[in-house]
């Protein structure tokens, strides 16, 4: 519980950090929409996919995770 209020706590000063400087740079809507793109993209480049279902993924690739939802 502790390490979850931490971690929340982080991540608002996180996102105060980029309000602030999107406020400070003016930039448009459609500019912050690209670039968090951009930061997405590079951030997941080579994590696993995970899959949450109940067959066995088709299209898995090596390092993928996939968790069995029973029924």
């Amino acid at each position: 519980e502790e390490k979850a209020k931490i971690i929340i706590k982080n991540s608002e000063l996180e996102n105060s950090q980029v309000a602030e400087t999107i406020n400070n740079y003016g930039l448009s809507h459609s500019e912050v929409k690209e670039v968090a793109r951009d930061v997405v993209t590079q951030e997941t480049l080579n994590k696993p996919n995970v899959y949450i279902q109940k067959e066995e993924p088709v299209d898995a690739k090596l390092g993928d995770i996939w968790y069995k939802i029973e029924e």
